[in-house]
């Protein structure tokens, strides 16, 4: 690290124009050092930018042992010569380092050398350990500069373990020098970057934490430490005194659930930790997991005392924060199986049941405690407040009650009628309605239902037999004919061909006077029917159209149709005999006589016909 002391002779480094006087320096120095040092000041203050000079001068003043001419020239050098570089200075402030220590023993001088190379090399590890060395060394050590210095070595050098090295030395020195736990603490911080596991680094950090009262990082330290704990049973153990510090000293209430959280990831039966979320979860209005964590405690616990509390609250949870009334249900009759007269079960679980319009499960509920009465003034209370088609199933479940668990068959009967007030074509009722009025020998009521049942009938054949039935009560019972002629034609409009329904039609046509209206609906079934199959439409229409009706025009008609059908009628021909008369066209009736002498089979019959042939020729 020094300068040698020796020239090299050839001046080779020195520049061109300073050889020759270079040369003659030499040669005085060959006489004596004393020449020699006088001849090399002249060459220098001749180039005092020059530093080859002031090296050799250096180089003799080193010889001669004269250290303070020495580092002067050296420093001169540092000063004012000219360099290539910034570092190339490094080697004279060395050697000035050096003999300010080793012969001047000027501390101060020492310090600064060193502190000018790193001013200009500032991550030089070797001149930083050796100013570290002269510090520490002093009578009074300068700790805040060894502690800049060590924490910019730590900073310059890359092996992880030196750096922690330096950082804990650092962090050693703020506390006994200083007693400066903030610094130490950073220190020890940044062995946490490099190193999360480093136990004097943890130690004292979690110590000072928790005497600064600084929780959010103890805790930070806290879970490095726990998440690295390979045993689950000693895991969930520390995890739980983190959540607890959390929840005691944090109180940040995500903090705390997320750490009981953990707890519950190792353990899921965790009692302490199931206690700790369900009261968390409630302060931060986190309904559903207040409900699964709710849940999760019922089920593991088999203390009654215990599930009686837990279960109202998960029930009232369900229905007034998350409206999940099904969960409410459940809840309420997980309760009440096993504590069957809890009154405040039983009335909860049939306000829900009115409320989610579950009328079976409250029937269910109803049953098992045998109260038929209390159920269907329940079921009536309701009814008032619901819209109709709601109040139509009510009303029918009510009558059902009455008729099959209550026994007061006069009340089903109101409540079957109820409901075809609301809904007139509802075949429930009205099929529950037909044996009662049955029995009451009502038929106009009886009547009416069977018409609602016969409407929600599709098969053809079973229609007819209904209907028939209908037509049967309305006219022998109940006395209501022009309703008996109705469905007696409405019957003949589905099936032109029954013979039942032609033959009520007719008669209750007679009876009531309305043959407009056979009139029509034959008329309307007519065109289905073809030949023969149209006879029994055709007669009864001729016949109506003459003797009812007075429509001579269409009796006529329909009579000449049936002719078509069937030419050998003898009551068509007859009919048609006496509407040509009725309506004097002559020339018609003279080919109904015609037809009148062929189909004579007497001779008294022709000599008749031909008297009558006679009379219209003389007329």
């Amino acid at each position: 690290m020094g300068i040698d002391p020796t020239s090299n002779g050839t001046l080779e480094d020195f520049p061109t124009e300073l050889q020759s006087q270079a040369s003659l320096a030499l040669d005085a120095e060959r006489q004596s050092i004393e020449k020699g040092i006088d001849a090399w000041k002249k060459l220098v203050g001749s180039v005092p930018a020059a530093w080859e000079p002031r090296r050799e001068l250096a180089r003799l003043y080193k010889q001669a042992e004269r250290w303070k001419a020495c580092v002067e020239i050296l420093k001169e050098a540092v000063d004012k010569a000219t360099w290539p570089a910034p570092e190339a200075k490094i080697p004279p402030l060395l050697e000035m380092a050096e003999i300010y220590r080793e012969r001047l023993k000027l501390e101060v001088n020492v310090i600064d050398s060193y502190n000018r190379i790193l001013a200009i090399q500032p991550g030089n590890i070797e001149v930083m350990d050796a100013l570290v060395g002269q510090l520490e060394s002093s009578a009074n050590p300068r700790w805040p500069d060894i502690i800049s210095l060590l924490r910019k070595k730590a900073a310059a050098v890359e092996a992880p373990e030196e750096k922690i090295a330096l950082l804990l030395r650092v962090a050693n020195l703020y506390i006994e020098r200083f007693q400066n736990q903030a610094e130490a603490i950073k220190c020890f911080e940044a062995i946490l970057e490099i190193d999360a596991a480093n136990p004097e680094a943890i130690a004292y950090l979690k110590q000072m934490y928790e005497k600064r009262r600084d929780w959010d990082r103890l805790i930070a330290v806290l879970r490095q430490e726990v998440g690295r704990i390979e045993d689950t049973s000693e895991r969930a153990r520390r995890w739980a005194e983190v959540a607890k510090l959390a929840t005691e000293k944090l109180k940040k209430v995500p903090v705390s659930i997320e750490l009981w959280s953990k707890v519950l990831e190792i353990d899921n039966s965790d009692a302490e930790a199931l206690a700790e979320l369900e009261k968390l979860y409630e302060r931060e209005k986190r309904w559903e997991e207040l409900a699964a964590v709710l849940q999760k405690q019922v089920d593991l616990t088999v203390d009654p005392a215990k599930r009686g509390v837990l279960l109202p609250k998960l029930a009232l949870l369900c229905t007034e924060k998350l409206q999940k009334l099904d969960r409410a249900i459940v809840a309420w009759k997980t309760l009440l199986d096993a504590e069957p007269d809890n009154r405040r079960a039983q009335d909860a679980l049939r306000k829900l049941y009115l409320q989610n319009k579950d009328w079976d499960a409250l029937e269910g509920f109803y049953s098992v405690q045998g109260k038929w009465d209390e159920f269907v003034r329940v079921l009536e209370r309701q009814a008032e407040t619901e819209d109709d088609v709601t109040r139509v199933g009510l009303w029918n479940k009510i009558a059902t009650l009455y008729q099959d668990r209550v026994a007061k068959p006069d009340k089903a009967q109101k409540a079957f009628e109820k409901t075809l007030s609301l809904d007139p074509a509802n075949l429930v009722a009205a099929e529950a309605l037909i044996p009662i009025y049955e029995k009451a020998k009502d038929a106009a009521k009886l009547a009416g239902v069977l018409r609602v049942q016969l409407a929600h009938t599709t098969q053809p054949t079973l229609r007819q037999e209904r209907m028939q039935r209908i037509v049967q009560i309305l006219d022998t019972e109940a006395g209501e004919k022009s309703a008996a002629l109705a469905v007696a034609l409405q019957a003949t409009g589905e099936n032109p061909a029954e013979a039942w329904a032609l033959e009520a039609g007719q008669r209750l046509a007679a009876e009531t006077g309305e043959w407009a209206a056979l009139v029509q609906v034959y008329e309307t079934a007519l065109p289905s029917l073809k030949g023969e199959r149209s006879l029994p439409l055709l007669v009864p229409l001729a016949r109506a159209y003459e003797k009812e009706l007075a429509n001579f025009p269409l009796a006529i008609e329909r009579n000449k149709r049936v002719l078509a059908v069937v030419p050998g009628d003898e009551q068509a021909v007859l009919a048609l005999e006496r509407l040509y008369v009725a309506t004097g066209q002559h020339e018609e009736l003279l080919a109904i006589y015609d037809k009148k002498l062929a189909m004579a089979g007497s001779d008294a019959e022709k000599r008749e016909v031909r008297l009558q042939l006679a009379l219209l020729y003389e007329e």
